[in-house]
């Protein structure tokens, strides 16, 4: 429920109510990252450790687990679906192969991307 005592609208892409994706993503950030929600952000047969990611990012020109999770969430709640095509073809175009809703895979076209953080 929304502050103001309505449900919020239900998105036709969601597999779920807009309540339950978030209560999941907050479970996967501050429960356990062997979560729904990371393992179908991820790719096929991906090991996520059951604890807490640490979240301070810092500024290391290296990936770390949470940053890499938190993108592809985002990808995959705002990026174009591709279903046409196959992991081969998603990685041949520099898109992001991920498990998808229902673990059935997925190619995303998305905006997100990463930097480094810089020293000035």
């Amino acid at each position: 429920m929304i502050v103001t005592g309505e449900s919020a609208p239900q998105s036709a892409d969601l597999p779920i109510p807009l309540e339950d994706l978030v209560a999941e993503m907050l479970y996967c950030y501050i429960q356990s990252a062997k979560c729904t929600r990371f393992h179908t952000d991820s790719t096929s047969g991906a090991k996520l450790i059951n604890q807490i990611l640490p979240l301070y990012v810092g500024e290391h020109r290296a990936l770390n687990a949470v940053t890499t999770l938190t993108g592809q969430l985002l990808a995959l709640l705002t990026g174009e679906k591709l279903s046409d095509m196959n992991e081969t073809t998603c990685y041949k175009n520099r898109l992001t192969w991920m498990s998808g809703y229902n673990f059935t895979e997925i190619c995303i076209n998305s905006t997100v991307n990463y930097s480094t953080a810089d020293i000035i």
